[in-house]
């Protein structure tokens, strides 16, 4: 949409900016059926540790609704005074930091999601036998009566 807009704003209207918004507008219902727009919520499940996870989406939902409200109610003044290059670096740093998230978090660090998975069932299955360990060490101790 943003990119429909720059051209109508720089260009003006023709056909290639009426076929971008239709396309634009068949895009926006058939984007959420595919599922992308539940990513966020796989990137806090992959890039966090299970401790961090619930506050992580926490602020996730908080900051959202605190800057949506004012962004959805103020967006016609915001429009009318601006040009759509103004709402680009919006766009830019949200890949910005997607990429950073993903290649620098300590749960990920760029691996696919394959091994990030083998990885950390390793750990659980080594976390089980060290529990199993601990538990039952009266029964692998020599004990005598006295």
């Amino acid at each position: 949409m943003v990119l429909t807009q720059s051209v109508i704003y720089f260009i003006g209207s023709s056909l290639l900016t009426k076929i971008m918004y239709v396309g634009v507008e068949v895009l926006t219902g058939a984007i959420p059926a595919t599922g992308v727009t539940y990513l966020h919520i796989l990137f806090v499940a992959e890039l966090f540790p299970p401790s961090a996870r619930t506050p992580v989406a926490q602020v996730m939902i908080i900051t959202a609704v605190i800057v949506d409200t004012p962004m959805l109610t103020l967006f016609p003044f915001i429009y009318s005074y601006f040009s759509p290059g103004f709402f680009f670096p919006f766009v830019i740093s949200q890949i910005v930091f997607g990429t950073y998230l993903y290649r620098h978090m300590p749960e990920t660090k760029g691996r696919p999601v394959c091994d990030i998975i083998e990885s950390l069932e390793q750990t659980v299955t080594s976390r089980a036998r060290t529990l199993a360990v601990k538990r039952n060490s009266i029964l692998n101790t020599s004990r005598t009566r006295v």
